[in-house]
């Protein structure tokens, strides 16, 4: 019930935003709430609390976010508050995000290598996978050293696994099957 309330109220808040055109002042909005409350677990265990008041988890969030997010975010906050779903912000945030991004075509995608890239080797890649898929690509990368060499590529949930080790897996399941 709370992912269905988050995903219409994110999008309420996307169509707003939209429709003011303040999209990119919400966006880092959103950025800073969800952040925000991935890095204080405890704010997100407050904001679930049945147990704390309306108004005491109202005041924690203004003092947390006013000052740094635009007063239509902060009717978002208050609006949230008052119909007791302050504990869906961090959904709707994320939400919200989703809807920007797929808004102006970006694409996030994971990539884990062997070792790191250099600034051409990463523009490359990127520019490849612009290539593929059409959109503008955010690549977040990680260097995973077991990996022996090549790439593995995440997009959403989608593994292109062309690592050394994955080739070389394969290559032990099929002697394995044919006893080898």
């Amino acid at each position: 019930m709370s992912f269905k309330a988050a995903r219409r109220y994110a999008y309420a808040m996307f169509q707003s935003a939209v429709e003011l055109g303040i999209l990119e002042e919400c966006n880092r909005d959103m950025d800073l709430i969800h952040e925000t409350i991935e890095a204080a677990s405890d704010l997100e265990l407050f904001l679930k609390s049945p147990i704390i008041k309306k108004d005491d988890k109202r005041q924690v969030l203004l003092k947390v976010f006013e000052k740094n997010v635009t007063k239509e975010t902060m009717v978002l906050i208050h609006l949230l508050v008052s119909k007791g779903r302050e504990s869906t912000l961090k959904q709707i945030a994320q939400r919200f995000s989703e809807l920007y991004k797929e808004h102006k075509n970006i694409l996030d995608v994971e990539v884990q290598t062997a070792f790191e890239l250099d600034d051409q080797q990463t523009s490359e890649l990127r520019k490849a996978l612009e290539n593929v898929t059409r959109k503008i690509v955010h690549l977040k990368t990680q260097v995973d050293v077991d990996l022996k060499g090549g790439l593995a590529v995440r997009i959403h949930d989608t593994m292109y696994d062309g690592t050394v080790r994955h080739k070389m897996s394969q290559l032990k399941q099929q002697f394995s099957r044919e006893n080898v």
